[in-house]
């Protein structure tokens, strides 16, 4: 099979970042962690519903049932941590903020501010790669893109690598798990997409023509 190369994208790596903070985890500490995300168990009330702007002038619009295919339900359990634009919640923070009555996520169907209203619990594609690439600083997706080392190959992915998309209005960030094939023609991803964390599959043609670039942590060695 002809092996399938990714154009690099257009951004230069800048100091400082992932670079010069503590080693990586490893690649299986960091599907684990994506994986407590995905299958993280958790039971809203209405408190957790919103759709309005909060104290802070913010709008929230969760993504519940009422609004989003699929979205939670209240009052039943629920799996997968809310998707939060710019959120950066572990399971433990977002559990805390839930039984709190803070917002269970916000999606800007309805022009959401692109900022984190401090009413809010969850975590958006950015803030959940971060998490399981154990940063502490929300990176965006292209400061991701700027940060990371773009391969040259979709074959040179790992467990806990990237595809990363930064069109303009449609930027975007997978974390890859595994090929689902030997020919490496799919592949196994987690992210924070539709209205939570979840697991997903997709061919290599896809993702290429998405734009979807294979990218790593700068600081990893292996």
């Amino acid at each position: 099979m002809p092996v399938r190369t990714a154009a690099a994208p257009h951004y230069v790596p800048q100091a400082g970042g992932p670079r010069s903070v503590q080693a990586p985890p490893t690649r299986a500490s960091v599907i684990e962690t994506a994986e407590q995300f995905a299958s993280f168990a958790w039971t809203p009330t209405h408190s957790n519903v919103r759709h309005e702007r909060g104290s802070d002038g913010l709008r929230v619009d969760t993504p519940d049932s009422s609004m989003v295919p699929s979205g939670f339900d209240v009052g039943v359990v629920n799996r997968g941590i809310p998707y939060c634009i710019r959120g950066m919640d572990t399971p433990a923070q977002f559990a805390t903020k839930i039984a709190a009555g803070f917002a269970a996520g916000n999606i800007p169907l309805q022009g959401a501010e692109l900022a984190v209203s401090g009413n809010t619990a969850g975590v958006d594609c950015s803030g959940f790669v971060c998490r399981c690439w154990g940063l502490e600083t929300h990176y965006l997706t292209v400061e991701l893109a700027q940060l990371s080392r773009s391969l040259t190959s979709y074959d040179e992915l790992k467990p806990g690598d990237i595809l990363n998309r930064t069109a303009q209005k449609s930027e975007h960030v997978l974390l890859f798990h595994e090929f689902a094939d030997a020919e490496h023609t799919r592949v196994r991803y987690y992210e924070a997409g539709a209205w939570r964390v979840k697991r997903g599959e997709m061919s290599v043609d896809e993702l290429d023509a998405q734009g979807y670039v294979p990218q790593r942590d700068p600081r990893r060695t292996d």
